[in-house]
Parts: C-alpha cells; structure tokens; sequence
C-alpha cells in the first residue's frame, strides 16, 4: 500500500467526522441540511476501511461548508444491531443516519450523482482542513486529478449500492448470523 494511502487512513482513523463544530477534530463536517445543499465536490476518501468495505468520502459544498458521506461496510454477515449509524450498510450524512428511500436520501443521491470530483490528496486535505471555509477555486488549484477517476468510482459505488434493492433489505433486515453452513459472500 503506498505510504500517502497509508497516512491519508491513519489521518482519518485518528480524526474522524464531527458534526459537531466546536469538537477539535482537523475535518469537521459543518451542520447543513442536505435540502440546503446546491452542489458538493468530492475532494478525497477515508480509503477503504479494513472492516469490509466502509466507503467515506470527503466533500465541501458549493457554499464552502465541509461534509462527510460514509457508506457502512455491507460485506460482513454477523448479529448488529439495525438502524444505527454504525449499521452495515447503512448511508450518513455527516455521521447522521440517512433513512431508508427517504427525501434526504434523495436528495443525497441526486447530489453524489452530480458532485464535481477533484481529489486533492494528503496535502492537499491538510490544506483545506487549515481554512475555515473552502472555495471551489482554492479545491481546484490543490487539485492534482490522479486520483479523480478511482474517487468517482468511490462516488458511483456507493449510489449503485444505495439504489439497489440489496441497500433496501439489509438496512431494514440487517445480515442474517452465520451459521457452520453459510457460504461466505
């Protein structure tokens, strides 16, 4: 794994998300209502967490306000308990649990569907972290684009998950146990 991957995973597990603004944590996702939202660039992800495939992206919003997109690893049979954030998964905005086939996941599809990708790597993130409030014209000069393909597959991963019917059964089912006789998926 090459060594910007490996910090970008460590800066984020030591980190996290808050939507709690006055929390001292480097990314804090700023309280906004999606309904408020007219566009969101992706500008990195939390890589793919060792847990069976937790996809988190970093956004900033048309208005400058930073926000967080987590998808809960769905690959993972076991008892967990069901409608929580930390559900498999489960979609949050800014660490909120997004309900299921709700306005709010919608409108959060709709803006992942036409979120500008630009990935502005380590430095980057560090960069956008040390301002209070992010411009479209300050992501695109930190933009390096390498990486812009694999985040928009990041994107486009997480609304084919959530758009599908398997999204709809495990958010409301949750993983049956495993028993001695279950294939692993």
């Amino acid at each position: 794994m090459p060594l910007h991957r490996i910090l970008l995973i460590s800066l984020v597990s030591t980190f996290g998300c808050s939507t709690d603004t006055e929390q001292s944590t480097p990314w804090i996702s700023q309280a906004i209502a999606l309904r408020n939202i007219d566009a969101i660039t992706i500008v990195e992800d939390g890589g793919l967490i060792q847990d069976g495939g937790t996809v988190e992206l970093y956004g900033v919003t048309k208005s400058g306000h930073r926000c967080f997109i987590r998808l809960n690893q769905h690959a993972l049979y076991g008892d967990y308990l069901l409608a929580t954030a930390e559900s498999p998964g489960r979609l949050c905005f800014n660490n909120q649990l997004i309900d299921v086939r709700s306005a709010d996941e919608e409108e959060l599809l709709r803006l992942l569907k036409n979120a500008e990708v630009k990935s502005v790597g380590l430095d980057g993130l560090r960069q956008l972290i040390k301002t209070k409030s992010n411009t479209t014209d300050q992501i695109r000069s930190l933009s390096y684009g390498s990486r812009d393909e694999y985040l928009q597959d990041r994107v486009d991963s997480i609304v084919d998950y959530v758009e599908s019917e398997r999204y709809v059964d495990v958010a409301r089912n949750g993983f049956p146990p495993y028993s001695k006789h279950d294939r692993q998926p």
